[in-house]
């Protein structure tokens, strides 16, 4: 369920800080100086806070974020901010969405709503971890074998080595999701007495689809470990084939060879 956004009232209250010439954050391409009198700053901010609002509502979420950006650089304000982080969050613009909140945090230290704030940084965090991992994995050099006598290094082992770096972030990912899936639990076990069921309901769903992910990403580094370590000690004239395995509730890998 996409969390609501946070209606601002600073658009229509004076007061409000004219952005610098260089905005902070991406802004449509239509977004240009902002006005030089302060009504008139007010109206245009007020225009692409509107915008932004309206392209949530169509998960144009790329656009929300511009918008937003564009109305922040206009007049600055905290809840601007809030809503322009969870909109470069959904577009998958994990480095802005931080960026954001950081400075939504920094503006509003009183925020009624910085629990969750903080909870939506950490999560975005982990997960611009498991990119820098999934890179670092997908771009490392392949580590020579250091087999049998007379066995030289050559695409088998190649792959042997993708599939153990595989494996490692795997790893990383499922840990990471597991971490996720705890602190969701946590919410749920210190909830105070009264509180609605929708709100228990949205934490188990998070907590799920974390365990979920867990399961996936250690099937995937178990059965990617295997695989790496098979290649590398299977005959190198003996045809080899790696396929994955997908079924209902995780994935895996199948591997065919002769030692």
């Amino acid at each position: 369920m996409r969390p609501a956004i946070i209606i601002s009232s600073i658009l229509t209250a004076l007061g409000g800080i004219a952005a610098a010439a260089e905005p902070a954050y991406p802004v449509a391409a239509e977004c240009g100086p902002p006005p030089e009198s302060e009504e008139s700053r007010r109206a245009l901010a007020a225009y692409w806070f509107e915008q932004g609002r309206a392209q949530v509502d169509r998960e144009a979420f790329a656009d929300a974020e511009r918008s937003f950006g564009c109305s922040q650089a206009i007049i600055s304000h905290p809840s601007t901010l809030y809503n322009l982080a969870r909109a470069a969050d959904w577009a998958g613009d994990f480095d802005t969405a931080l960026k954001a909140l950081r400075d939504y945090l920094e503006a509003a230290p009183d925020a009624e709503n910085r629990a969750e704030a903080e909870e939506l940084a950490a999560r975005i965090t982990g997960d611009i971890a498991l990119r820098a991992n999934a890179a670092a994995s997908s771009s490392s050099s392949p580590v020579p074998a250091t087999g049998s006598p007379g066995r030289d290094t050559d695409a088998q082992d190649v792959m042997g080595w993708i599939s153990v770096a595989l494996a490692g972030a795997g790893a990383a990912a499922g840990v990471t999701l597991g971490a996720f899936a705890g602190y969701e639990q946590g919410k749920i076990d210190d909830a105070p007495d009264g509180v609605s069921y929708s709100v228990i309901a949205e934490h188990e769903s998070k907590r799920d689809d974390y365990l979920l992910g867990m399961g996936i990403g250690l099937g995937v580094a178990g059965a990617a470990a295997l695989a790496g370590i098979l290649l590398l000690v299977l005959d190198d004239d003996a045809p080899v084939a790696v396929a994955p395995a997908p079924w209902s509730d995780g994935a895996g890998l199948v591997l065919v060879g002769r030692f």
